[in-house]
C-alpha cells in the first residue's frame, strides 16, 4: 500500500513537470527565422503597422521619349463660294457711244483704251447686270447699257427706255470670263435721249 502511493505521487510529479515544461515552450517569443516568407499579408498588419510601412513620395523620373506623330487628318470641307460685285459709272452723252473701263471712270469713244484683261486663273462668270440713269432718256428716247468682252456685247446687256430710269439684263444671261479676256462697257444715247450719268452693276462668282 505504501509503495504504491509513492508511486502515484512520482507519476503526478512527472506529469505536472511535463505540462510546465509546454507552457513554458508555448510562451516562447517568435523571430523572423520563425516566420515563412510570403506568410504574412498586409491584411494581417495592424493599421499603425501598415501607415510606417509607407514612405515619403521620390523624386520625379525623367521626361519621356516623344511619341511618334499621329497620322494627317483628312482634307476639310471646301468654304463657300463668296462673289464679288463689279460697279461703275460714266456720262451719257445724247446721240453718241461711249466706252469705259468695268468699274467705270474714264470714258472714250475709242474702246481699245479702256478695255481691260482678266487675270489668269480660276475661270469666273460675270452675272445679275443691271444700269441706272440718273434723268429717263424721254419719250422715244433710250440708253443701251452692255458688258462688253474682247469687243462684243455679251447677253449682258439692257436698254432704258422712256420714263424709265434702270432696266436689268434676264436673270438667266451670264457671260464666262476667259482668263486674257478684255473687259469693256459700251454707253449708246439715241439722238434726242437726255444727257445724264449711267451707272451699273454686276457680280462675278467663281
Amino acid at each position: 500500500m505504501t509503495h504504491s502511493w509513492w508511486r502515484l505521487v512520482l507519476v503526478g510529479a512527472a506529469c505536472l513537470a511535463i505540462g510546465i515544461a509546454g507552457t513554458a515552450g508555448a510562451a516562447k517569443l517568435l523571430t523572423g527565422k520563425d516566420i515563412k516568407d510570403g506568410s504574412i499579408g498586409l491584411k494581417d498588419l495592424s493599421k499603425r503597422a501598415r501607415s510606417a510601412l509607407k514612405g515619403a513620395t521620390g523624386a520625379q523620373g525623367p521626361q519621356g521619349l516623344k511619341g511618334d506623330s499621329g497620322a494627317p487628318g483628312g482634307p476639310g470641307t471646301s468654304g463657300s463660294t463668296a462673289p464679288s460685285l463689279v460697279m461703275g459709272a460714266i456720262g451719257v452723252t445724247a446721240g453718241s457711244t461711249l466706252y469705259a473701263p468695268p468699274l467705270g471712270g474714264n470714258q472714250t469713244p475709242t474702246e481699245a483704251t479702256v478695255q481691260t484683261p482678266v487675270p489668269p486663273g480660276t475661270g469666273l462668270t460675270a452675272r445679275d447686270f443691271s444700269a441706272a440713269v440718273r434723268t429717263a432718256p424721254g419719250g422715244g428716247q433710250s440708253v443701251v447699257v452692255a458688258f462688253r468682252i474682247d469687243g462684243a456685247d455679251t447677253a449682258l446687256t439692257c436698254t432704258i427706255s422712256g420714263s424709265a430710269t434702270s432696266c436689268t439684263a434676264p436673270s438667266t444671261a451670264t457671260a464666262a470670263l476667259p482668263s486674257g479676256g478684255r473687259l469693256s462697257i459700251r454707253v449708246t444715247g439715241t439722238a434726242g435721249a437726255s444727257s445724264t450719268n449711267a451707272s451699273w452693276g454686276l457680280r462675278v462668282v467663281f
